[in-house]
């Protein structure tokens, strides 16, 4: 997990091993206790700061993804 200027960063990989790159709100990156373990996630459509804003928080600039909101681990 990596906090970025539009939203956490976040690498999965599922049971047959492949890897993705997903966005996540930045609570979900205080879950630091949750890297290596098993999880299940909950998305929702968000907005977030459009890719163009480069960073600049005064951007109006927003675009809709699919953004993981909610991680837990599964025992």
């Amino acid at each position: 997990m990596a906090p970025g200027d539009r939203a956490c960063y976040v690498e999965l990989v599922d049971a047959g091993g492949k890897k993705s790159q997903d966005l996540a709100s930045f609570e979900v990156c205080e879950k630091t206790s949750l890297v290596g373990k098993r999880v299940w996630i909950t998305r929702k459509r968000s907005n977030i700061m459009a890719l163009a804003c480069e960073g600049r928080e005064n951007c109006a600039l927003s675009e809709r993804v699919n953004l993981i909101v909610r991680i837990r681990e599964l025992k």
